[in-house]
């Protein structure tokens, strides 16, 4: 049962597990297994071109979009032509292309370049950025604050056994 292998090989992290597990749900077109084994493993090329293969394409677009926007141009390209085949041109011509060396939607995409450069570091040096000012409003502690919620003053709860 590819399902319980997924479960199986998902909770005890095992990548070579869920290697074997994509080969093998990709033979039982078990497409919905074998996205989630490959995003297990973080090979969100491999999710990308598994929305391609079963026609998943505006799917593969938000998603190329959101995890690796050095994509999101090809797999638009190939949105807007499947979208012309189709007979769908107004559609076609409708959608935004982000750009690149100058051709493009540069003004619907303005933060596109930084959006690319991001995903090319992917994370290396920056670590976690703190976001709080560590300022404590009137009716909450710091624990409070870090737990989301206002320090009420004095209401205690206790547990009963």
């Amino acid at each position: 049962d590819l399902g319980s292998l997924l479960l199986l090989y998902t909770s005890t992290a095992n990548a070579a597990g869920l290697r074997n597990l994509v080969n093998q749900a990709d033979v039982a077109a078990a497409f919905n297994i074998e996205f989630s084994c490959l995003w297990q493993l973080g090979d969100v090329d491999g999710c990308i071109d598994i929305l391609l293969k079963t026609g998943r394409t505006a799917e593969a677009v938000l998603f190329s979009q959101t995890y690796k926007p050095s994509r999101c141009r090809d797999v638009v390209g190939k949105w807007k032509e499947g979208l012309e085949k189709s007979g769908k041109g107004k559609v076609a011509r409708m959608l935004g292309m982000p750009p690149k060396d100058g051709e493009g939607d540069e003004e619907l995409f303005p933060d596109w370049e930084e959006w690319v450069r991001l995903e090319n570091e992917g994370g290396k040096g920056g670590g976690l950025s703190d976001i709080d000012d560590g300022d404590v409003g009137p009716g909450e502690s710091q624990e409070g604050k870090m737990n989301g919620m206002a320090d009420s003053g004095n209401v205690e709860v206790e547990a009963e056994a």
